[in-house]
């Protein structure tokens, strides 16, 4: 289960030198990224830890998903293909690969994600629903690509709940401009953030919260795939996007950059705060946003 809490990280430097361009720690990297580490080899067989995959992603780590040996400079060296997954530790054959990197300790990068056909997004029923949980059960898998799963027990999307008042008082500090009533239904993410536009009415009945959910679900779901398909950290292309007001390029809203295809001479600081505007601007309903893509210097 995944844990976060609402502390905002800061970075303090000293005035007038070049630290915020430095490492952290000041520690220069001493081996490459990676998603994955061989940890045992039985001929063409090799069992691999995914330490370094995003538990966020860790769902497009299917069968059939395939990872790049590298050495440590970063190069190519042969391809695995994962055959199994429990957890963290793959199982998979090796496609190709020179002998004297097939060994335990040696390193993967991503290279070919294997989403799942059957991709769903898992629901979690709060207590908070009492004597309605299995009527809520009930209702959400008659929707399809929805999974109930029991809270707690396993990795979940969001969590069908029933707003009480200790929520409101836990909620009281959060950004909301306002709260939900007392004994609406709604969803919240697995680090009790509230799903905007998600809760009703007090009085609405369990059905009628999750037939007015269906269509939020299904975006959430479709949300889910594309998340799932988006590779920014593993991607070698050497490109980036922003997006920003229409008319007014320098209102940067949002950017991203694949870290792995930027210019090697950038350190990661350098690469995450590149180009970015230090205040994000405030989108009215209906304002135009421009999206535009752009080339990275090469090497």
């Amino acid at each position: 289960q995944l844990s976060t809490t609402d502390q905002v990280p800061e970075l303090a430097v000293k005035p007038n030198s070049s630290n915020h361009e430095q490492p952290t720690y000041f520690l220069e990297p001493q081996t490459p990224p990676a998603e994955a580490v061989i940890t045992q080899v039985e001929g063409k067989q090799v069992e691999l830890w995914l330490g370094g995959l995003q538990p966020k992603i860790l769902s497009a780590f299917a069968k059939g998903s395939v990872l790049a040996i590298i050495d440590q400079a970063n190069q190519e060296q042969g391809l695995v293909q994962l055959e199994s997954r429990q957890g963290l530790v793959g199982k998979g054959k090796v496609l190709a690969a020179s002998p004297h990197i097939l060994r335990p300790g040696a390193l993967l990068q991503e290279r070919v994600r294997g989403i799942p056909k059957n991709l769903t997004l898992r629901i979690a029923i709060d207590p908070s629903l009492e004597k309605d949980q299995t009527k809520a059960k009930q209702a959400l898998q008659g929707i399809k690509g929805i999974e109930v799963l029991p809270l707690q027990l396993g990795e979940v999307d969001y969590i069908l709940s029933r707003m009480t008042t200790p929520h409101q008082q836990e909620l009281a500090s959060s950004p909301e401009a306002t709260l939900p009533p007392v004994g609406s239904i709604g969803l919240f993410s697995p680090s009790q953030k509230l799903v905007p536009d998600s809760f009703g009415a007090p009085e609405e009945t369990i059905q009628q919260a999750v037939t007015r959910l269906r269509a939020k679900l299904k975006s959430l779901l479709a949300v889910r795939l594309v998340k799932l398909a988006l590779n920014s950290n593993s991607s070698r292309l050497q490109v980036a996007a922003t997006l920003t007001l229409q008319g007014n390029e320098q209102a940067v809203i949002s950017e991203a950059v694949t870290v792995r295809g930027m210019n090697r001479s950038l350190t990661p600081n350098q690469a995450t705060s590149a180009g970015l505007n230090s205040t994000i601007p405030r989108i009215k309903p209906g304002q135009p946003v421009l999206c535009s893509f752009y080339k990275i210097n090469p090497d």
